[in-house]
């Protein structure tokens, strides 16, 4: 069975899926890489307290790109247009790419309470 949609012509899934989520997920390794790395000293606190900040106001604006997403993700699944093939069986290849977006969309909501949970320990 092929379940493989055309690129070009499903372009707002793909750049969903393949370019914004994409980009999302290396702002969120580094950000989630600089928080594993800061070593907090039991006193003399105030040294790290700049780093904190910058990581802070990051993971603000990351933050702000995730809700961005996330709205648009929901208006895709709400309201999705793929283009599919001739020979496709048109209802399991919209169950399988909705699914997927779903699965991502829950990924990133797990992915941000983490990275959140993890800057708000430090």
């Amino acid at each position: 069975m092929n379940l493989d949609i055309d690129k070009k012509e499903n372009s707002d899934y793909f750049d969903l899926i393949e370019k914004d989520h994409a980009s999302w997920m290396k702002r969120w390794n580094k950000l989630s890489a600089r928080i594993d790395e800061i070593d907090i000293p039991s006193f003399l606190v105030f040294t790290v307290k700049s780093d904190l900040k910058k990581i802070g106001k990051d993971l603000q604006a990351l933050q702000k790109d995730y809700i961005k997403w996330n709205n648009k993700a929901g208006s895709f699944l709400a309201k999705p247009h793929y283009i599919f093939k001739k020979d496709q069986d048109n209802g399991i290849v919209f169950l399988h790419y909705s699914n997927m977006l779903r699965h991502i969309i829950g990924s990133m909501h797990n992915e941000m309470i983490l990275i959140a949970n993890n800057y708000n320990k430090r």
